[in-house]
């Protein structure tokens, strides 16, 4: 098959285009996609440069998020749900259980939420990617830098949805704003998006004070999303394992009470 690998760590060169890659062998529980499109996110240059904390056994193929067809399957995957553009990892879970219901993709340990349950949270479309958000002020989401281009003009292509259970789609409640543009912490994974119109029936989450902080496993697409302590938000998620709540690998999340200047500064001085 044709990609794109990378046999040592460094700059743009080390991309190079190959044609006679071998085609993966599945396993019984995995699937075989062949990708109709695929795409790179900000943190996909931190790993090709060798720069990330985990990072893939040398030759690799850069990319996890993507589209396509399914090719094989197998003899354990018994049901299949689509997540749409999404990491390709851990987008199936296969293996029947022993009360015979059906198989999903869940949060790590979480349960499902209520409807309006945690409406400031945020589900970030940003053109190539997809992360998380949280409303601290009508105009203002809290996200992870990297998740966020360098480009500025970029913004016009983001939007933003608030008190939502979906990934996309509008699910009643919903608020959906576009981005006027966004602001990138100059050395730290936070950044911070100023809506082009105020969300006024939402409550923004309140900003930390000194709080014991709790974490729990990252999952792929997490992104930016908050990690809370008794209803405050206290971190941004940053980065962890490549498969979800892996006990041998740390999620890793940006403490945002050293940043407070920072947030509430950009804020006033980005009102909206």
């Amino acid at each position: 098959m044709k990609a794109v690998r990378v046999h040592s760590f460094g700059g743009p060169e080390v991309l190079k285009v190959e044609s006679d890659v071998p085609i993966p062998i599945h396993s019984e529980t995995q699937v075989l996609v062949r990708v109709g499109s695929a795409g790179v996110n900000p943190v996909d240059t931190y790993i090709r440069m060798g720069l990330f904390a985990q990072l893939p056994t040398l030759p690799y193929i850069p990319g996890r998020d993507g589209s396509g067809t399914i090719e094989k399957v197998g003899s354990q995957v018994e049901t299949l749900k689509a997540m749409g553009l999404f990491s390709l990892v851990g987008i199936v879970v296969s293996s029947k259980k022993a009360d015979d219901s059906v198989p999903s993709v869940s949060i790590m340990g979480g349960t499902p939420a209520a409807a309006g349950e945690f409406p400031y949270l945020a589900a970030l479309s940003l053109d190539w990617a997809f992360c998380g958000g949280s409303l601290i002020g009508p105009s203002h989401v809290l996200t992870a830098k990297h998740c966020l281009s360098d480009n500025q003009s970029y913004a016009s292509t983001y939007s933003v949805h608030v008190n939502t259970l979906a990934d996309y789609a509008i699910t009643p409640g919903t608020v959906v704003r576009g981005v006027k543009k966004f602001i990138r912490h100059p050395t730290n994974d936070i950044g911070l998006l100023v809506l082009k119109q105020a969300v006024t029936n939402v409550k923004p989450i309140p900003l930390p004070s000194p709080l014991p902080l709790t974490t729990t496993p990252k999952n792929q697409g997490d992104s930016g999303g908050p990690i809370m302590v008794n209803g405050v938000l206290v971190g941004v998620t940053s980065w962890g394992g490549t498969v979800c709540g892996d006990p041998n690998h740390a999620g890793v999340y940006v403490r945002i009470r050293p940043f407070i200047d920072w947030i509430k500064t950009n804020m006033a001085n980005n009102p909206g």
